[in-house]
Parts: C-alpha cells; sequence; structure tokens
C-alpha cells in the first residue's frame, strides 16, 4: 500500500509540473484592444520608413543580394508573404529594410493590410499568433483595425535544424 501511495503523489507531482511547464510554454490569448495599435504603427511607419511592397521586394532575390525577412531563408521569406496573400491579405508591405552591400537586403516587420471579411481577418489573426509567439511576444486581437503589425520573423528550432543540416 505504501508503495501505491508514493507512486500516486510521483505521478500527481508529474502531472502538476507538466501542466505548469505548458501553461508557462503557450501563448497566452490575445487581450482586447491590443491590435488598436497596429493601425497607428504601420501607417507612422509606412509614411516614415524605406519600405516596399514584399511580395515583389522579396522577388528580385538573387545570389548575392538576397531579400529575406528577419532570420528566414529568401525562399522560406518568399512563402510566408505568399502565405499572407493566400489567406486574404490585401497588400504586404516590408518595412524599415536593411542594407548590406554584397550579401542583399532583410526586414523585421511587414505590415500587412487587413480585409474585411472575417474568415480571411482570422487567418491572418492566426499567422500573427504564430510569428509572435515565435519570437516571445503574445499575440493581438482583432479589434476591427486596418493593419496588423508582423515583427521578428525568428527561426523556429527545426528550421534551425534543417538550415544546420542542409549546408
Amino acid at each position: 500500500m505504501r508503495g501505491q501511495t508514493r507512486k500516486a503523489i510521483v505521478i500527481l507531482i508529474a502531472i502538476s509540473c507538466a501542466f505548469a511547464v505548458l501553461a508557462f510554454l503557450l501563448p497566452s490569448g490575445a487581450e482586447p484592444g491590443t491590435g488598436l495599435r497596429a493601425d497607428e504603427t504601420c501607417r507612422k511607419l509606412l509614411a516614415e520608413s524605406d519600405n516596399r511592397e514584399a511580395l515583389s521586394w522579396l522577388q528580385e532575390s538573387k545570389p548575392g543580394n538576397i531579400r529575406t525577412l528577419g532570420e528566414q531563408s529568401p525562399e522560406e521569406s518568399l512563402r510566408i508573404v505568399q502565405g499572407l496573400y493566400e489567406s486574404g491579405a490585401v497588400k504586404a508591405n516590408a518595412l524599415e529594410i536593411e542594407r548590406d552591400p554584397g550579401f542583399g537586403e532583410t526586414s523585421n516587420i511587414v505590415c500587412v493590410e487587413l480585409p474585411a471579411a472575417s474568415a480571411a481577418r482570422n487567418k491572418l489573426f492566426a499567422i500573427e499568433a504564430k510569428t509572435a509567439s515565435s519570437g516571445g511576444f503574445d499575440p493581438v486581437s482583432d479589434d476591427g483595425q486596418a493593419y496588423l503589425f508582423l515583427y521578428k520573423f525568428k527561426l523556429s528550432f527545426w528550421q534551425a535544424v534543417r538550415l544546420f543540416f542542409n549546408r
């Protein structure tokens, strides 16, 4: 009986620890009102920063003069933006483009002009939630804003492993 009690306590502790870890690792839900700042931020950056329509900019990528979003490869960057358009984005702009002569250009920010249709908006907000959590941020809520602010295109663990072994 004593062995069974000890086993039950160990199982209970393991389950409690698992829930604690999951609660820490899983992103929290979007707080209402958090999306409203995206419009102000995107409008300001669109007016002030070096920016281009993301798809056409990425398609200019070539060896020695590549175009990327954050830490993504040129191919993955292109897939990301194509996915935004396939999900219903009206327009996607790469902002604050940084240039490195002999290497290429990169941007860590994409402002997505949102459609009115709720199904498309839901898809785009799901993409934003993934992007935010990959950078350690919480997702934003859909508060009827015109823009979605995507920031810090980090590599996932498996993307990093694939890049390492495909060299």
